[in-house]
């Protein structure tokens, strides 16, 4: 359900920069950091309608406090099920993405 709710909205919906306040960047940044936390967050800020979907490269691509972006928080980390959601359920495609992969 979640997967199609994605892709719903990806259809209909241009690839925007996410305009996130800096207390949700932080929580977004804090996720990223943690076990399955992401996706769950995310999924959670769409359906409040805090977020829009976006691109998944706008999210992963938020600077936190500490000098590095979100995709490199779970990449550092290992945070497998955070990755996985950015790449599938979110869509990212490592191959053509905006996304700084320095991570």
């Amino acid at each position: 359900m979640r997967i199609f709710a994605i892709i719903l909205t990806l259809s209909a919906v241009l690839p925007a920069q996410a305009q996130l306040n800096p207390g949700m960047e932080g929580r977004l940044c804090q996720a990223a950091s943690q076990d399955s936390a992401f996706g769950a967050l995310v999924d959670q800020l769409i359906e409040t309608g805090e977020v829009q979907m976006t691109a998944g490269e706008s999210l992963l691509s938020i600077d936190c406090q500490d000098g590095q972006t979100v995709l490199t928080h779970m990449v550092k980390g290992r945070h497998a099920e955070n990755l996985e959601y950015a790449v599938i359920d979110m869509g990212l495609s490592l191959s053509a993405s905006q996304v700084s992969l320095n991570g």
